[in-house]
């Protein structure tokens, strides 16, 4: 299994009305957040600059600019592995899911216990991992006193989650918090 699992949480359902929007909005805001992480751990972000160092403009690299298109007849033929289950059986790599409920039943409990089931390698009611995957939980509106207090708990009974395998993000700590 390779990659992160990101899971978000986030007080307005406003902003991800429409599927394609949502996922249109919640992709821009986690490709940007993911590159403000990769910056921080490679070392360069904040960096104090040499008053002889002069900012220049780089061109921007293009990233996609070659898709891979494959003819159906040598697709349909080709041996694709299935996909696995990050928790089985219902949270597939690579796949969307969404938990939507009124305040107060436990959203945010749900996808903490999720994240840490997944961090750990462990299991969350039935569902089970096959082993620890990186976890990205984004939270949108918890104060990070109140998400540590509940992690807290969750890590009191659970164990230790193996250092950097479940990182959080929290709009207290973020310098102009997170737009809905």
């Amino acid at each position: 299994m390779s990659g992160t699992v990101i899971l978000t949480s986030c007080r307005s359902f406003k902003a991800i009305r429409s599927k394609r929007k949502g996922r249109a909005i919640m992709a821009r805001g986690i490709n940007d957040l993911l590159g403000k992480m990769d910056s921080y751990s490679k070392g360069n972000a904040n960096k104090p600059k040499k008053a002889s160092e002069k900012k220049v403009k780089k061109p921007k690299e293009k990233r996609h600019s070659e898709f891979r298109v494959v003819c159906i007849n040598d697709f349909l033929e080709e041996d694709i592995p299935p996909r696995e289950c990050i928790l089985d059986p219902w949270l597939p790599e690579q796949g969307l899911a969404m938990i939507y409920a009124p305040r107060g039943i436990g959203k945010t409990f749900f996808s903490l216990e999720i994240a840490y089931a997944v961090a750990t390698g462990g299991q969350f009611l039935n569902w089970k991992t096959k082993e620890p995957a990186p976890v990205l939980y984004l939270d949108g509106e918890m104060a990070q006193a109140d998400l540590q207090s509940r992690l807290k708990g969750i890590s009191e009974d659970k164990g230790e989650v193996e250092k950097g395998y479940l990182k959080i993000v929290t709009p207290d700590r973020q310098k102009r918090g997170i737009k809905e």
